[in-house]
């Protein structure tokens, strides 16, 4: 037995030839259901093939599925720009992305990056970057949640959190930076641990990748979001311990 791979590929126009951002298209081979002679432009479907031992023509009760449904096909999601982030390390960073010891007060909890693919990608009033709490211990206080940018003193926001101590998320939609296309930066956020203060207490930031999980600007569609992901997601932040 062997097989052949074959590969389709397109020239598609891009946004300033009129096409829209986030566009899904697919492709497929045309498929009839019940086709038996296998007659290019006829009844048949697309697929003129007969086996070599068997003599049967391929047909659409031999696929079993439908492939004009997008869970059958590797359907592509088109935009200008698409941010790929990942967790700091001490080699793709200015430092790795912390964890260990949880000392009650702001710490700092996890260190990422962002890069931009294709065009820039811009976080605005549209956007948001979301993370997930996996927490053991606390107390419910109000603390704040900071996100920084690496080599800004000033804040991207500041997010205060009623309770930090159930596995809840930590929504920042109000931000605002620019990733240049091909370059990246690097991003920390802190949090108010103060309510850790057991021994054997932990915490620890992740972000996922729900479709809220990130939204960004590409610069044609105010708010893409992260369907389907392509943005290297999940990431998980180090645990940290009383």
């Amino acid at each position: 037995d062997s097989f052949k791979v074959l590969t389709l590929k397109a020239d598609l126009n891009g946004t300033a030839s009129g096409a829209n951002s986030t566009t899904t298209p697919r492709f497929h081979i045309a498929d009839v259901a019940g086709d038996t002679d296998g007659v290019p432009g006829g009844t048949g479907s697309s697929i003129t093939a007969r086996g070599v031992g068997s003599a049967q023509r391929l047909t659409s009760s031999a696929v079993g599925t439908n492939p004009e449904t997008a869970a059958n096909v590797n359907e592509m999601t088109i935009v200008r720009s698409k941010p790929v982030i990942s967790l700091c390390t001490a080699s793709t960073c200015s430092k790795a992305s912390p964890s260990g010891s949880l000392i009650p007060g702001t710490i700092e909890v996890i260190r990422f990056r962002i890069a931009a693919e294709g065009d820039d990608v811009i976080f605005d009033s549209n956007s948001n970057i979301r993370f997930t709490i996996l927490e053991a211990g606390g107390a419910a206080t109000n603390r704040n949640v900071i996100l920084y940018e690496v080599g800004k003193t000033t804040a991207l926001q500041t997010v205060v959190v009623g309770n930090l101590t159930t596995a809840g998320t930590i929504n920042f939609n109000a931000i605002t930076t620019t990733i240049s296309s091909g370059t990246y930066k690097e991003y920390y956020a802190t949090v108010d641990l103060t309510d850790y203060a057991s021994t054997g207490e932990t915490f620890r930031l992740s972000i996922e990748a729900a479709d809220a999980d990130v939204s960004w600007d590409d610069g044609v569609s105010a708010d893409v979001t992260n369907t389907p992901s392509v943005t290297n997601l999940p990431i998980t932040g180090g645990t940290f311990l009383k």
